[in-house]
């Protein structure tokens, strides 16, 4: 082994820890030992070049072998061995190897146990005899064999004198001014006053008292070994000893005393050694310590200082999350003490808690940055400089490389407030994102709340999107207690008055739902519906409906699904702000979920459609808004719906209503087509550019739709109110090139919806389906009658009275626009209509064929009476009696003049029941006209 070990030299670092194979090749030896088989050399040689091989140092090996081969090496061979460790295994270079030999040395001592201890015991005190070489082998060899030492003095019986002689080597070897051999020599206490002071406590007390001078007396490292002593001691015998030997009161002591720095400066040092070693078991003295800390913070000797921050550091490490919140309790409020020294020494404790562990440190600086930055005001010069220094201390354990270099920047901002932006611009244009560890975000953070509030508008906007992007740029765990701080920071510029700064902000507070989930957001969504429906301002209502739509994107259709209800009845509240709030939510919602949006928009659209006619104009300019943003995303993919929809509300009562879908209508149309939107009207240079763009709709539409589509805006064009017909002609303009043709393609579909109108109890409809007949028979001209008419009379022949009511009342306006003329070449066609609708069973069909006779009396005069009149009064006798007189009746309550012409007919001898009984009914049709009539009676 020693030839193996030697041949390998100069040493080779290694980059892991020895392989399987090497562990399994020291299996190997031990199995062969055991068996009583010869050491093979050859064996150790290939085992060597193996690890060679795979860059791992064959001394490693060598360190491993001899650790299988303790249980068999015997008597002879401890000296040999203990003495290779001491010369070479114990000060190897290779951190691993060492660690190895070090192992290796104690399992020797720990199996061969009290046999080994007369042949081992003389070989450590002599080492330990000689002069310690000042060099960082000899310190390594000289801390191996004190852990030797240590573990061989447990064999020896408790009243053994040999127990004190390796005491006091242990003590001799604290003085060495070396921190490896003063760790090593404290261990090596602690283990061996376990079980020798157990049954001696006269003992513990006087190697307190010992170690307690040694913090006063000799050099600094003599002092920091007697610090070293006193951690191994209570690591020993346990916590409770600082109180039964009065250790800490000494320590108390010795802090107060002013008139020796030695004494404060040494207790610093035990201070700093027992947190370091005992960790969080110490933390009960925490709010004895935390007063003499901030006091030695300020103290007049430099050195004393310097042992604070030392001792401040460790203690911070050493810390759990109940000891932080301690800490933070007791120096906080010394931040407020009157006394600039108190809050020097505070500062410069805060700073040192940058040395917490990870997850404390994430705990306490949301706490400490902002009120050092607050201390940055102070009036007194040093306590600025030391919240500058305490901030700086914050920065320098930062590990990110790439925010590292951000840190001088970040301090600057946060004692300049001028340079908040310079500081944001940089983060903001870092690429990639850094990713920001605990402290690093403390030092952010500030800075982002602070550019939140800040005048310019790019600022706010960097630092909200700076916030948003935390949730990638840190872990959850680190950023979850800034969550409370920047949340009402959030919240108060969501309600900001420039749109890019409200879209940056909810944006990030949909990131931060995504990245933190809803436990660490709880309430936000409860805010932003109540403040969707605020009276405040419109602004406020836009913010948060942005906010909430960002958030139930991030979180999915479930939440949205949850609140849809809620939002619906919004939209028909009473009170215009919580209308226009919730309308503010399909403003972005459309943009925010997309695609998934799609399944929603038939239980949500005509909703928003009813509002277009609400009273307030506010409300009306968002709906439509909020129509038009429907319309841009989902005009191809939902084409049909929206069509459809729209449609029907060009016929609702409200005139808003149809105002605003034949604008959207038309913007649908093209939108759908891929055409460009034109709402004006188009010129002669434009026509091939009109052609093209209409042959794209009507192939969207196809036959059907388009003329369904047309005759709706044909209709709209008619419409009672002025802005609808205006609106409702440019949308024709845009999407028909050829209007007459477009209109002979849609006549019969147009008449029977006039028909249908026409027949209705709506006045408002029935007053557009006549301007709409007006306006086709104007159009028409001579083709009026032989183009309409064969229509009407196949409504007339309809087995719906409405559909005949409507058909008359179509004729009406026909016959009342028509050219006289044209009436008179066409009575043969117009009268057999007209004479079937008088005698309808239909009372309603047969006043208004009474209205169409009057029309058409009025335009030909006496031709109409004498084609109509005769042939009611032949019908008398017949089985169309009883029908032909109520037709007749409902002429003369029309037409009362016709009674003279009508009256000799009847009269005429013989007179007969049939006559008699019809004489009757008239006179009662004719009322107060029958009296100038009566010389025909007569």
């Amino acid at each position: 082994i020693l030839d193996v070990y030697t041949a390998t030299l100069p040493p080779q670092i290694p980059t892991e820890a020895p392989s399987a194979a090497a562990v399994g090749g020291k299996k190997k030896l031990v199995k062969g030992a055991s068996a009583g088989a010869p050491l093979s050399m050859r064996q150790l040689r290939e085992e060597a070049e193996h690890m060679e091989r795979q860059g791992r140092p064959a001394r490693s090996g060598a360190a491993l072998a001899l650790a299988a081969l303790c249980p068999a090496l015997c008597r002879e061979h401890l000296p040999i061995a203990a003495s290779f460790f001491m010369q070479k295994g114990f000060g190897d270079q290779d951190d691993t190897t060492r660690e190895q030999m070090l192992r290796a040395a104690l399992r020797l001592v720990s199996h061969h146990g009290a046999d080994s201890f007369p042949l081992l015991l003389p070989l450590f005190e002599a080492y330990l005899a000689q002069p310690a070489p000042d060099s960082l082998e000899h310190d390594y060899i000289r801390a191996g064999v004190i852990l030797s030492l240590g573990a061989l003095a447990r064999y020896l019986p408790s009243d053994s004198p040999k127990i004190a002689d390796t005491l006091e080597h242990i003590l001799k070897t604290l003085k060495v001014p070396s921190e490896p051999v003063q760790r090593c020599a404290s261990r090596c206490l602690s283990r061996l006053i376990r079980w020798t002071v157990q049954a001696n406590r006269e003992m513990g007390m006087q190697l307190s008292r010992r170690l307690l001078d040694s913090l006063v007396a000799g050099s600094y490292g003599e002092r920091r070994g007697a610090a070293y002593g006193l951690a191994g001691m209570v690591k020993g015998l346990g916590v409770p000893v600082l109180q039964e030997f009065g250790i800490f009161e000494a320590l108390k002591t010795a802090l107060e005393d002013k008139n020796h720095p030695n004494m404060r400066e040494g207790a610093l040092l035990a201070l700093e050694i027992l947190f370091d070693t005992m960790r969080t078991k110490m933390e009960i003295y925490i709010v004895h310590v935390m007063p003499l800390l901030l006091t030695t913070y300020s103290d007049t000797a430099p050195a004393v200082r310097k042992a604070t921050s030392e001792a401040a550091r460790t203690l911070m490490q050493a810390l759990t999350e109940h000891g932080v919140s301690s800490v933070l309790r007791q120096l906080t409020h010394r931040l407020n003490d009157k006394n600039w020294r108190t809050k020097l020494g505070a500062i410069e404790l805060l700073g040192s808690m940058a040395y917490c562990a990870p997850k404390q440190l994430a705990f306490c600086l949301p706490d400490i940055v902002p009120r050092l930055a607050n201390v940055l005001m102070d009036t007194h010069i040093k306590v600025q400089t030391a919240a500058q220094d305490a901030l700086r201390v914050i920065g320098s354990v930062i590990q990110n490389a790439a925010v590292k270099k951000l840190v001088p920047v970040l301090l600057d901002a946060l004692m300049d407030p001028a340079k908040t932006h310079t500081a944001l611009h940089q983060l903001a244009n870092e690429d990639p994102p850094p990713t920001l560890d605990a402290p690093s975000l403390s030092l952010v953070v500030p800075i982002c709340r602070r550019g939140l509030h800040e005048r310019q508008i790019e600022t706010k906007r960097m630092a909200a999107l700076i916030a948003g992007n935390f949730c990638l740029m840190c872990s959850r765990d680190v950023l979850l207690p800034y969550i409370q701080l920047l949340l009402p920071d959030l919240r108060q510029v969501l309600c900001d008055p420039i749109p890019d700064v409200r879209s940056t902000v909810a944006k990030s507070f949909g990131m931060w739902y995504q990245g933190l989930g809803e436990d660490a957001m709880e309430g936000v969504v409860p805010w932003l519906i109540d403040t969707v429906a605020t009276e405040s301002s419109q602004v406020e209502r836009s913010g948060a409906a942005q906010g909430l739509c960002e958030v139930i994107a991030a979180q999915g259709v479930a939440l949205w699904e949850e609140i849809m209800p809620r939002i619906l009845q919004g939209l028909i509240d009473p009170q215009p702000h919580v209308v226009d709030g919730n309308l503010h939510v399909f403003l972005y919602l459309p943009v925010t979920l997309a695609d998934l949006f799609q399944p929603y928009i038939e239980s949500v659209f005509e909703s928003i459609v009813n509002t277009l006619a609400h009273d307030q104009e506010l409300v009306r300019e968002t709906s439509t808004k909020v129509c038009r943003i429907f319309v841009e995303l989902y005009g191809v993919s939902c084409f049909d719906l929206l069509l459809a929809s729209l449609q029907r509300s060009l016929v609702h009562p409200n005139w808003r209503i149809r105002h605003s879908t034949t604008m959207l209508l038309g913007e649908l149309l093209h939108r759908a087509a891929g055409t460009r939107t034109t709402l004006i009207n188009i010129d002669e240079t434009a026509r091939t550019e009109a052609i093209s763009r209409t042959r794209a709709i009507f192939k969207l539409l196809g036959p059907e739709r388009k003329a369904n589509v047309l005759a709706s805006l044909y209709l709209a064009r008619c419409d009672t109110s002025p802005v609808v017909r205006q609106t409702a002609v440019r949308v024709w303009k845009s999407v028909v090139s050829n209007s007459p043709k477009a209109l002979r393609e849609i006549l019969p579909l147009l008449i029977n919806i006039l028909i249908g109108h026409l027949a209705t109890d709506s006045e408002e409809k029935r007053e557009i389906a006549r301007h709409a007949l007006t306006d086709i028979a104007a159009k028409l001209a001579e083709r009026v009658v032989p183009t309409i008419m064969p229509l009407l009379h196949a409504q007339l022949r309809s087995t719906e009275d409405s559909s005949r009511e409507g058909a008359c009342h179509g004729l009406t306006a026909v016959l009342s626009n028509a050219n006289r003329q044209l009436l008179q070449d066409s009575l043969a066609d117009i009268m057999p209509s007209l004479r079937q609708a008088l005698c309808d069973p239909s009372e309603r069909v047969r006043k208004a064929a009474a209205h169409s006779f009057g029309a058409l009396m009025h335009a030909v005069g006496h031709l109409a009476v004498e084609e109509i009149i005769p042939r009611l009064l032949d019908s008398l006798g017949t089985e169309e009696e009883e029908l032909a007189l109520e037709g007749l009746k409902e002429v003369l309550a029309i037409k009362s003049g016709i009674l003279s012409q009508v009256l000799p007919k009847l009269i005429k001898p013989p007179m007969t029941l049939n006559n008699a009984r019809a004489l009757a009914g008239l006179a009662s049709a004719a009322g107060p006209t029958l009296p100038r009539s009566r010389h025909t009676l007569t």
